[in-house]
């Protein structure tokens, strides 16, 4: 009995010591803005947007786009949701980061 108590309250304070450290994650989110710089690379095009929500995006073969088309010039305003970060390559270099582009509406 005795055993089981000890361990018991080892598992406690080991799940309690690795709570102190919480782990990155990355969840789908909303985004938009107005497109600055386009960086084609293998993998699709490294899209840098402007605020709203200025950062790296990656438009991938996979994802989805509304009616007026994907990425295709700066000034372009795109709005959609976005997926974990996506590496760009260039051959075998990895040329930077970008979260994934899940779907998207775009501006003329």
């Amino acid at each position: 009995m005795k055993r089981a108590i000890y361990f018991t309250t080892l598992i406690s304070f080991v799940f309690l010591g690795l709570s102190f450290f919480p782990l990155k994650t990355n969840a789908v989110g909303p985004f938009g803005g107005s497109i600055l710089e386009i960086e084609g690379c293998n993998t699709g095009l490294k899209i840098l947007l402007g605020p709203p929500t200025a950062g790296y995006f990656m438009f991938l073969p996979s994802t989805i786009f509304f009616p007026l088309g994907p990425p295709s010039h700066t000034g372009q305003w795109l709005l959609g949701m976005s997926g974990p970060p996506t590496p760009c390559f260039d051959g075998p270099v990895v040329i930077g980061y970008g979260d994934a582009i899940i779907f998207h509406g775009s501006s003329l």
